[in-house]
């Protein structure tokens, strides 16, 4: 998946090659400390059990848990290096985003959202993304949709998933069709 986006990096009309590659680890590493704001927001929201997340407290909050994430040592260290991990870091909050999502608005298509970002994760760095399933996991058999059985999955919802999941996983078939 970092070959694919990098290589979409490759054509911007600035700098060096090296240059443009890493500038794509710094629009993810951004882009993860934006999902951080973004999962702090709804977490906030869901705390004080409102809908709307316009108040002053959620605004402090997300600014300070985004600025946190993007002024960390470890974020900051690996926007600057053309490594796997920034994207890793975006794979995964925007997964846990997404499953956030499904949970508070009851819609099945953010699940699947999750799924798919979950399975382009994995064509990233599939053992980091790996630890994050366990929770993943655990929050649908615990929370997704309070009350319902076992997260109110249906057979259909669980194979939508792992349809989902392996449409992500497809860029894997880029390997072998590029060796050839």
């Amino acid at each position: 998946l970092m070959s694919l986006l990098g290589r979409l990096f490759c054509y911007l009309p600035v700098g060096t090659i090296a240059f443009r590659l890493t500038l794509a680890c710094a629009v993810q590493a951004a882009l993860a400390a934006a999902a951080v704001g973004l999962i702090t927001r709804r977490l906030v929201a869901s705390a004080a059990q409102t809908s709307s997340p316009a108040s002053l407290t959620t605004h402090v909050a997300c600014a300070v848990a985004t600025l946190t994430a993007g002024w960390s040592y470890a974020l900051l260290l690996q926007a600057v290096r053309t490594e796997v991990y920034a994207l890793n870091a975006l794979c995964t909050l925007a997964a846990a985003y997404t499953l956030l999502e499904s949970g508070e608005r009851g819609d099945r298509r953010y699940l699947l959202a999750a799924a798919l970002i979950t399975g382009l994760g994995l064509c990233n760095h599939h053992l980091l993304m790996l630890l994050a399933v366990p929770g993943a996991l655990l929050y649908l058999l615990l929370g997704w949709r309070r009350g319902a059985p076992l997260g109110g999955l249906h057979k259909r919802t669980a194979v939508g998933v792992l349809l989902a999941g392996l449409l992500g996983l497809t860029v894997l078939a880029y390997l072998p069709l590029r060796a050839a």
